[in-house]
């Protein structure tokens, strides 16, 4: 949605995208929701699948076609983004009752530490540090003449 009704390099987009990789890509690495039901015609199953590939899509093609552009000054909407996502994730667990939402109540892998309680800090400082060497990239140093100036 938030393709179709906000501008281009919004703000929400600083949020969405990065999270759409991550989550989508993740999801497709280790589809731990194939298992939810006896059939893969399970509609929970093929709406995970849609959706997370669809994120995937659309934030690779942001990306390409520059409609996104990452910025270092709006790092600040990963982590309020995140928030708000596993605040929504705890309203489905508990209200709604999906154990398996967002898979917060277990590790992103099974039998390894990577639980979201990790991953999530862990992506904040990563995702700081590439835009940060990508901002770096892009800027170029000024010279010893215009320094001078």
């Amino acid at each position: 949605l938030s393709v179709l009704f906000c501008k281009k390099d919004s703000r929400i987009f600083h949020f969405v995208l990065y999270l759409g990789l991550l989550g989508g890509i993740s999801s497709m690495l280790c589809p731990n929701y194939l298992g939810q039901a006896d059939s893969i015609f399970y509609p929970m199953t093929i709406s995970s699948l849609m959706h997370h590939t669809v994120m995937v899509f659309l934030a690779l093609l942001m990306l390409t076609t520059g409609y996104f552009r990452p910025a270092l000054k709006r790092w600040y909407c990963l982590p309020v983004g995140l928030f708000f996502t596993f605040l929504y994730g705890l309203f489905l667990i508990h209200v709604l009752g999906y154990n398996d939402a967002m898979a917060i109540n277990f590790p992103l892998v099974e039998g390894t530490f990577l639980t979201w309680y990790l991953v999530g800090p862990l992506f904040i400082g990563v995702h700081g540090l590439v835009l940060y060497v990508y901002e770096r990239m892009l800027t170029p140093y000024p010279t010893d003449s215009e320094l001078s100036v």
